[in-house]
């Protein structure tokens, strides 16, 4: 009986040298799927390494303060002190204020693998105005960088506050006057009739024509306004009955005080038109005129 012996070997030795070659593949594969990635170093800088480049910094200080060209000026002291406040910029940079105990000192610094440069010092300066730093973070920063900021000490909500190390903050540090809040503005420009006042956003005056005289009414958050198209009408009817008290400039308008009937009256007569302010508190309506002014009516 003949066999098939001769056949079946060289058939298992060709799926022996399949499997193999088929499990060096996968083997290779999931060996590259789960080699890490290389990340260039250099763009982390303006991401992930700010922890880092403190850290470098703090530790590399003694080696570049020696690069400042103005030196301290406390007595018995030969080096500046650790940056207490630090500010990235982008573009690889950063701002560095710094001190001896008596004087300031600040510095823009490069950080490039690994090395600090030093690009600009300013002597006894330990913050910028507003227009300087705009001006400084356009000539080494990057516009589209989100500007960083870390302190060890400010000023927030009228307090000094202290860090133990340096921490990120939201206030501009490097700004003069950075925690003087502005004003927020809650008032608007009221225009009408030939003057302007300051009225509280969202307030807005009601007009109506008066039946007894040439002239509108016009209510007011203290008090209202009449608003005489006819001063001659005003001088012959209203004046009469008034008491004069004074003349008085509040703002940038002199206006004549009058009291009737234990009310205030403050008139300001413009050509043939007047107006006449009052209300049961003198002391708000006379804030409130320290915004009026006469601006005449646009010509045609």
């Amino acid at each position: 009986m003949k066999t098939n012996n001769g056949f079946v070997v060289p058939i298992l030795l060709g799926i022996i040298i399949l499997l193999l070659v088929g499990g060096g593949v996968y083997i290779y594969k999931n060996q590259k799927a789960e080699a890490p990635d290389v990340v260039d170093a250099g763009t982390q800088n303006n991401v992930i390494t700010e922890t880092e480049i403190l850290a470098s910094l703090k530790t590399n200080w003694q080696i570049i303060q020696t690069s400042i060209s103005f030196r301290p000026t406390h007595p018995g002291t030969t080096a500046w002190l650790s940056p207490y406040s630090v500010q990235f910029i982008g573009n690889n940079n950063l701002f560095v204020s710094f001190e001896d105990g008596y004087s300031v000192g600040m510095a823009v610094l490069n950080f490039t693998n690994g090395q600090f440069k030093i690009l600009e010092t300013f002597k006894n300066q330990g913050e910028f105005p507003l227009v300087d730093w705009q001006n400084l973070v356009k000539k080494y920063g990057d516009a589209s960088y989100s500007i960083s900021t870390y302190t060890v000490s400010l000023m927030r909500n009228n307090e000094i506050v202290s860090f133990q190390e340096l921490t990120k903050v939201p206030e501009n540090v490097f700004v003069k006057d950075y925690f003087v809040t502005p004003p927020t503005k809650n008032t608007y420009t009221y225009k009408n009739h030939g003057f302007t006042i300051e009225l509280p956003a969202g307030y807005i005056p009601h007009e109506e024509e008066s039946e007894g005289g040439p002239y509108i009414s016009i209510s007011l958050p203290s008090g209202g306004l009449s608003y005489v198209k006819d001063v001659s009408w005003w001088v012959k009817y209203d004046l009469p009955n008034y008491t004069y008290i004074k003349s008085i400039k509040i703002g940038e308008t002199t206006f004549n005080v009058y009291t009737y009937s234990g009310v205030t009256f403050y008139w300001f007569r413009q050509g043939n038109v007047g107006y006449q302010f009052s209300g049961p508190n003198a002391a708000k309506i006379e804030e409130m005129l320290k915004t009026f002014k006469f601006v005449g009516w646009a010509q045609s």
